[in-house]
């Protein structure tokens, strides 16, 4: 304190400051922001003790010491102003608070790097204070326009359709939200703190030309270096990119900068595409069986005005998992009580999905359009990175061939980027949770049967999907994204019937709610399939899960019997094991397959529903038959062998590296893409019109 009694100039800069820092977040709280504003609270009481500790006068050392304060205090305070400017900030994240605060940590470092290459290349402290104070404000801003705009961040993937935002920025109008009053008082916190450097201290390097010169080049080097350690390591693997708002905005810019290039695979060339997809010639992977001829013997009526277009349904069902993969398993309820008695028209097998635990985002992705996620680093998802306009889908295909597509999702529709993606990947129509919640004849199905007081059950989408077959009488394809089974397994059992594991010599509550969700859901699917059994229509659905969830802590050990860290290869890919199964009120062949990939999952689906299949899907069906299963754990053979990529050579190691330059040309070298080898173009086949459209919610 006697530093500010003898310098009362500064005294009242720092209160000036303390009062702006405090203002901002109050103002924050008012807004209702108290929640995503906690952690970084929290950064800024750091900042004010960091204020008063700034000392203007005193010995050379002190004054370098300083100087340091002041940089520090600047690139936090500037950096809480970036995540005020969108108020996207911080909430707590599923991953828990470590997750969070390595988060915290990449955040600051990164504003610190920009701040350090600021100051040294300019030379001087305060000017480049002010010149990243400026940069970065510039960057909020224009991530708060665009968040404001479109409901997303600003990320580097935007920039390619910056023309066409120009053109529809006139057609919004900014208005300037609590949020933005905070970010432009932090600023002035940071300009007033870049202020306080003292005359004689701006300019802070050597005086010798030569140190003066290494001085910066050190400061350069360090500050780059700050910023590449983010693409030198897996910096990603802490990301989570459920919901990316929750990343803090610089690193969400560095890792999705990071995230958008896939390397090349040695020795892609775009000419071979077409030889290597035609590998597949007419592949199948149901031999002898021909939908078309079923669905005309059914329905014969309909297949004179349609031909082979049944109504499709798929299901993606939450974390549904048979748990038996992993290791024995005794409840006092049967679970499985209807799955297990289908026989008749139904396949069913085991999924081989890409994850565990989360990333719902790459089994949907992997389904819908064929593609295996083995070129995307980790927790690099396609849906926030790499599908562009008009990419080749289950949907678009359909889409093509006259479907009305429709989309369900009973939660915040920015979840995994799905209200962008779902319109280039074809679905006409995106019925999700959040404020919207009006279903086809205005009821609010999606917010009627609640579970555990947090997630919709099943049987409210289930009941979403009847109403849009009853209001069409054409051809359509619903695909379903359901929640009832989400984590945490710690909830309440509210409108949910308990179930107990019984064999594992202790309680594990996680896994105790978990199954008693999935009981829950063969019930609802129950109800969807003898629905549907008396349709005057063809009707084909299928469910799958879209990856095993996360319990309780030694679960797994104590399932399988073997600690996690000792798995085999086997036990290791049991860990991605979740059901599927495939209905049709027509005839298909009864039959279990034992091992498939996800990326192969359409294709069988498509050939029960009897439309055109893709040059791709018949080389799928092609591979399929040689790798059953491929995905980031590694592989099985057509001889049930477990294999991982560096085991290949030969012949099986250029089927694989055919496999990687294919997906590498339908995902991420789309201007040499041939369009008509992964999709279904246009034709005019467009469904008939009906007086009365399904209301679109």
């Amino acid at each position: 304190m006697r530093y500010f009694s003898k310098n009362k100039k500064w005294a009242w800069k720092a209160a000036l400051i303390t009062l702006g820092v405090a203002a901002s977040f109050f103002l924050c709280l008012a807004s209702g922001a108290r929640d995503s504003y906690f952690s970084s609270i929290l950064m800024c009481l750091m900042v004010l003790y960091v204020s008063l500790m700034i000392r203007p006068r005193g010995t050379a050392r002190e004054e370098n010491q300083y100087l340091l304060w002041v940089l520090l205090a600047v690139s936090t305070i500037t950096w809480v102003g970036i995540e005020a400017w969108s108020g996207s900030g911080f909430n707590e994240t599923p991953d828990g608070l470590k997750m969070q605060m390595i988060r915290l940590f990449f955040n600051y470092v990164i504003v610190l790097a920009i701040f350090i290459l600021f100051v040294t290349a300019t030379g001087r402290m305060r000017s480049g204070l002010k010149g990243g104070i400026i940069f970065m404000n510039a960057v909020g801003l224009a991530n708060a326009v665009i968040y404001q705009f479109k409901g997303g961040l600003l990320l580097p993937a935007d920039l390619a359709a910056f023309g066409t935002a120009m053109k529809v920025a006139g057609g919004y109008t900014l208005s300037v939200s609590p949020n933005m009053v905070c970010a432009i008082l932090m600023m002035y916190c940071a300009w007033s703190c870049a202020n306080s450097v003292p005359e004689r201290d701006d300019r802070f390097l050597p005086k010798k030309k030569n140190e003066g010169r290494a001085a910066r080049l050190t400061g350069l080097v360090i500050g780059a270096a700050m910023l590449l350690s983010f693409f030198v390591f897996d910096s990603e693997n802490y990301y989570y990119a459920w919901w990316k708002e929750d990343n803090g905005y610089p690193y969400n810019l560095v890792i999705n900068t990071k995230l958008l290039k896939v390397s090349k695979p040695k020795g892609y060339e775009a000419d071979d595409i077409p030889s290597i997809i035609g590998q597949g010639g007419d592949t199948v992977i149901l031999k002898n069986y021909n939908a078309d001829e079923a669905i005309k013997n059914a329905f014969p009526e309909y297949y004179q005005q349609y031909g082979a277009k049944p109504v499709i349904i798929g299901i993606m069902n939450e974390s549904f998992t048979d748990l038996s993969v992993v290791g024995d398993i005794e409840t006092d309820q049967e679970i499985f009580s209807y799955i297990d008695s289908m026989s008749e028209n139904t396949i069913k097998g085991n999924l081989y999905t890409e994850i565990y635990g989360g990333g719902t985002a790459d089994s949907e992705y992997t389904f819908l359009t064929g593609n295996s996620t083995l070129l995307f680093a980790e927790n690099a998802r396609a849906y926030q990175n790499y599908v562009k306009k008009d990419n080749s889908s289950l949907a678009l295909s359909l889409k093509n061939q006259g479907y009305d597509t429709y989309a369900l999702h009973p939660e915040n529709p920015k979840n995994w980027n799905r209200e962008k993606v779902y319109p280039m990947i074809g679905f006409d129509h995106f019925a999700s949770g959040g404020e919207d919640r009006e279903s086809a004849n205005g009821n609010d199905y999606f917010g009627q049967e609640i579970v555990r007081d947090k997630y919709t059950s099943d049987a409210a989408t289930y009941q979403y999907i009847e109403e849009i077959y009853d209001q069409i009488d054409r051809p359509f394809f619903a695909f379903d994204v359901t929640m009832q089974n989400h984590g945490n397994y710690l909830q309440s059992y509210n409108n949910l019937d308990p179930v107990k594991i019984t064999n594992l010599g202790q309680e594990y509550p996680m896994a105790d709610q978990f199954v008693s969700l999935i009981k829950r859901s063969d019930e609802a699917y129950g109800d969807l399939i003898e629905h549907f059994k008396s349709a005057d229509r063809p009707v084909v659905i299928i469910m799958f899960g879209d990856h095993q969830p996360k319990l309780d802590e030694g679960f797994y050990d104590a399932l399988s019997g073997t600690p996690i860290s000792e798995w085999s290869p086997e036990q290791s890919q049991n860990q991605q094991i979740t059901p599927f199964i495939i209905w049709a009120n027509y005839d298909l062949p009864e039959t279990t397959f034992d091992e498939m990939s996800i990326n192969y999952l359409s294709t069988l689906f498509i050939q029960c529903t009897g439309t055109e299949m893709t040059p791709y899907q018949h080389y799928l069906a092609w591979l399929y038959e040689k790798y059953p299963v491929i995905n980031k754990k590694g592989l099985i053979d057509k001889d049930g062998n477990y294999l991982s990529y560096s085991d290949l050579d030969g012949e099986d190691q250029k089927i694989i590296q055919d496999y990687r330059y294919v997906l590498y040309n339908n995902i991420i070298d789309v201007k040499h893409r041939t369009a008509d080898l992964y999709g279904i173009l246009p034709e005019n086949n467009a469904a008939q019109p009906v007086e009365e459209e399904k209301k679109e919610s």
